[in-house]
């Protein structure tokens, strides 16, 4: 277990030192700094590992994974900006800081002493990690769609562990769980005050579900973590902000890619460019988020057409007559969602609407955004799952897949009734927006 600890702590620290150039773009302490380093640098460093696989035909070896690690710290030294934002000088003088700091130690203590144990991490994840330690190739994984299936981005990082000797590297899902909670401290403490920064981060860490996802290794939580931390960037009107948001989103599709939710912080980083009339800013967003998404699902496409032929699109199966066929399956749509995706989290479904009510008062347009994103993945979901019925006839006995897909309203809810609690309570509130 102690070897397994130490593993996973290097390769932690090797996401943070390659990632830490990329974090100067935007104010924090000492908190964001370790979060935001550990998703850049990892996400970064595992997506450009493989692009140098797959077109430099370099092999998945721990001295190329070393050098990936480099080539991301040195972008990133590269790109940084001359006159960095001011940071905050410290974080907070309340002992309640170390709440989320215990929480996430007691996560990453269970997760590394526990062996894997969840079906798709031990057939898939981090199946394909051994066989990329083991092999140095991703050659055998291509002979499969089930092992295609997801990016890459976690069984990478994996593989990175058992590289260097380590037998478990379930520990890193806990470190992606306090990644978020630094950056959800951060930006609600740069919206609100630290008193309320500090509450809405305990209340996110203290969630049983999103506190499990953080002791085994699927990748919801990773997933979660990049999305939110993207659009919490996103929803800050600034170019620099907008940037790291979208790469943020862009490591999100490197984790899950089938999700559309990445369309969701397109469309916010849409709005956010025309509200600042800087369309530099979408454009560089833009090329980042999908570049990345790119990187993987061209190749993903090519795997799977080399083996099954020509890949479906979503709408190449639409018609009148299946369309029409949505309507005759309303109950089973019904109870699908209730029993999968609203009852498991009836409580931050139901919190948009004090939201609307504070919004009405106070004309919040960040806490308008907060609210539309909620309902339009509400939205979203529904929408998909119906699509889902037309395509997979089992589609009505993977109802854990659809409860893990929602993973990230827990966050995304808490956070936004955080900072409209904050906002009903101050007469100052209009001036963080």
């Amino acid at each position: 277990m102690l070897t397994d600890i130490t593993t996973v702590l290097l390769v932690a620290l090797l996401g943070v030192l390659s990632g830490y150039p990329y974090t100067l773009h935007v104010k924090g302490s000492i908190i964001l700094r370790l979060g935001l380093s550990f998703l850049i640098g990892s996400g970064l460093t595992t997506w450009l590992f493989f692009i140098l696989h797959i077109h430099a035909d370099l092999p998945l070896t721990l001295q190329f994974a070393l050098l990936s690690y480099c080539l991301v710290w040195l972008i990133g030294y590269m790109t940084k900006t001359v006159r960095p934002p001011h940071s905050f000088d410290k974080t907070s003088d309340s002992v309640l800081v170390y709440i989320p700091i215990l929480i996430t130690v007691l996560a990453f203590t269970i997760g590394s002493y526990l062996p894997l144990t969840a079906w798709d991490s031990i057939a898939l994840y981090d199946f394909r990690a051994h066989a990329i330690a083991i092999t140095h190739s991703l050659t055998d994984m291509t002979k499969s769609t089930y092992d295609m299936s997801y990016p890459l981005n976690i069984s990478l990082l994996h593989s990175f562990v058992y590289m260097l000797g380590g037998n478990s590297a379930q520990g890193l899902h806990a470190l992606f769980f306090g990644s978020l909670l630094a950056v959800v401290y951060e930006r609600l403490r740069e919206w609100t005050n630290p008193r309320w920064a500090i509450i809405g981060t305990i209340l996110v860490a203290t969630s049983s579900e999103l506190f499990d996802h953080a002791t085994f290794a699927y990748t919801n939580l990773p997933y979660t973590a990049y999305l939110i931390a993207g659009l919490l960037y996103l929803l800050s009107p600034a170019r620099r902000e907008l940037i790291i948001g979208a790469l943020l989103i862009g490591l999100s599709s490197w984790t899950r890619s089938a999700e559309p939710f990445w369309l969701l912080a397109w469309a916010l980083l849409l709005y956010q460019s025309l509200s600042l009339k800087d369309m530099k800013a979408f454009l560089l967003g833009s090329l980042v988020l999908y570049g990345i998404r790119y990187g993987w699902t061209g190749y993903y496409n090519s795997v799977v057409s080399a083996l099954i032929g020509t890949v479906p699109s979503l709408t190449s199966g639409l018609s009148i007559a299946s369309i029409s066929s949505l309507f005759t399956k309303i109950p089973d749509y019904y109870w699908y969602l209730r029993l999968n995706v609203i009852d498991p989290y009836r409580g931050y479904w139901l919190l948009p609407l004090p939201m609307i009510f504070i919004w009405l008062k106070h004309r919040s347009p960040r806490l308008l955004l907060f609210t539309l994103l909620i309902l339009s993945t509400l939205g979203m979901v529904i929408s998909g799952v119906m699509l889902m019925s037309l395509y997979v006839a089992s589609w009505a006995d993977i109802g854990t897949s659809a409860r893990r897909m929602v993973l990230f309203i827990i966050p995304l809810s808490v956070i936004g009734a955080t900072y409209a609690g904050y906002i009903m309570s101050s007469t100052n509130a209009k001036k963080y927006d």
